[in-house]
C-alpha cells in the first residue's frame, strides 16, 4: 500500500464514522422530538377526557362555523346548512379538526359524546327549520 492509499483509506474511514456519529445524534433528536409530542398529545388527551374541552361542542359554534357568510375557509357550507340529509360524522370530524388547529380530532372524543353532539344539531336543526 502506498501512502496516498493509506490517506485515502484513512478519510474514507474519517468520512464513515461522522456519517454514522451524526445519524445517531438525528435518530435520537427525532426520537426526543417523538417523544415531546406523545407526551403533549397524552395531555391534550386528559383535558378531552377529564371535559375542559366540551365546550368545543357547541351547537352554535358548530353552525358559526358550519354556515359562516364572512369565511368560506372556515367551512361555509350554506347550500346545505339545515338539510339533516346532509349532515354527517364527517362533518363532525372537520369541525374538531378545524377548530382545534388539528390538535385533535373526532377519535379524540368519546363515542357516546359525539352522538350527543350530532344529535343535539339534528334538533337544533329541525327546530330551526319548524320556525
Amino acid at each position: 500500500m502506498t501512502n496516498l492509499e493509506i490517506l485515502l483509506f484513512f478519510v474514507l474511514a474519517v468520512f464513515i464514522a461522522t456519517f454514522f456519529v451524526l445519524k445517531n445524534v438525528v435518530d435520537v433528536k427525532k426520537l426526543e422530538a417523538n417523544f415531546r409530542v406523545d407526551v403533549e398529545k397524552s395531555k391534550l388527551q386528559l383535558l378531552v377526557d377529564e371535559g375542559f374541552l366540551d365546550s368545543i361542542l357547541s351547537v352554535k359554534k358548530f353552525n358559526d362555523w358550519f354556515n359562516s357568510p364572512k369565511d368560506s375557509s372556515i367551512y361555509a357550507h350554506p347550500g346545505i346548512f339545515l338539510r339533516l340529509d346532509k349532515l354527517s360524522a364527517h362533518h363532525l370530524r372537520d369541525y374538531i379538526k378545524m377548530t382545534t388547529y388539528g390538535y385533535l380530532d373526532y377519535d379524540d372524543f368519546d363515542d357516546k359524546k359525539m352522538r350527543s353532539f350530532e344529535d343535539k344539531i339534528r334538533k337544533d336543526w329541525m327546530k330551526k327549520l319548524r320556525n
